[in-house]
């Protein structure tokens, strides 16, 4: 879909670009590397990594999770990339000491890997072929592919790509995850049916949103995510919490009757959530804050 510069009321096609001069995709990792934080809320490690397997991982990184992320990149069609991907992977899997090295000389401290939550590998290009989405459906590792397109007016977009519902298989088994946390665990720790059967539904809505949302269970909560975490469902007992990504006073303003808590990350805020709850404004909240990651 094209976008448009508005201009009145004219509008005027804004035209896609490249990068000029010789070495575009070290542009493009660049580009990607001095903004992590940014894009896709996550800790720059390392650029150009040797391992002793031969070849060099592009970026390395760690996401708010303590997750480590392999990125890769390609400048046009992507190739050979997701082989090159899930190549660094097994990689990092057989040499976690050594990773974990790196974190600490970058960052002076120690830093407590979460290893159980599996590796992250992020592939960037300009376009995948459809069998490498049918291979990232096909398998559980925990791979993401956006493509990208760099527009005249100095703009890039980042957008997730997947396979339509139609096509999309059963999982196998991770060899990256130690122990992966399950959904089915955490709802288990509700024992009010009522509220159980209210955030079944408020998942199900969660996830048709946008069909790049990835929904994640980690030790406490259910992440929803696609490029970035937008919102998290914490079940308890009779009750449940849900955090989303606006500001507190953002969420006061528009819903003033839900239970809202203050949250150690400013960004979010925290509702303290039960049988009455209105899950539709908790759509409308979550909804908006897919929007701004957009």
């Amino acid at each position: 879909m094209p976008i448009y510069r508005i201009s009145g009321n004219k509008v005027q096609k804004i035209k896609p670009t490249k990068f000029s001069g010789l070495d575009t995709e070290k542009q493009l990792q660049t580009l990607i590397e001095d903004n992590l934080n940014t894009i896709f809320e996550m800790t720059f490690i390392a650029t150009e990594f040797s391992t002793n397997h031969g070849g060099r991982i592009d970026t390395l990184a760690i996401d708010n999770d303590k997750r480590p992320v392999i990125i890769e990149y390609k400048a046009d069609k992507s190739s050979t990339v997701l082989l090159q991907g899930l190549f660094y992977m097994d990689w990092l899997v057989e040499n976690k000491a050594e990773f974990e090295k790196v974190v600490r000389n970058k960052l002076h401290t120690d830093v407590p890997i979460n290893w159980k939550g599996g590796i992250r590998l992020i592939l960037i290009a300009k376009s995948f072929e459809i069998w490498d989405k049918f291979a990232v459906n096909r398998i559980k590792e925990d791979v993401e592919l956006y493509e990208y397109i760099l527009y005249e007016n100095n703009e890039i977009k980042l957008e997730k790509t997947t396979l339509p519902k139609d096509f999309r298989g059963t999982s196998k088994t991770s060899i990256t995850s130690i122990a992966e946390y399950s959904v089915t665990s955490l709802m288990s720790k509700i024992k009010d049916n009522q509220i159980k059967e209210i955030v079944i539904v408020l998942r199900e809505k969660l996830k048709l949103i946008s069909d790049d949302i990835e929904e994640r269970a980690t030790k406490n909560h259910i992440k929803f995510k696609s490029s970035i975490s937008f919102a998290f469902i914490y079940p308890q007992k009779k009750q449940y919490w849900f955090d989303v990504k606006i500001p507190r006073r953002e969420v006061i303003k528009q819903f003033a009757k839900l239970d809202v808590r203050p949250h150690k990350d400013t960004v979010f805020t925290h509702i303290r959530c039960n049988e009455n709850t209105d899950i539709e404004q908790l759509i409308a909240l979550a909804e908006k804050a897919y929007e701004s990651t957009q």
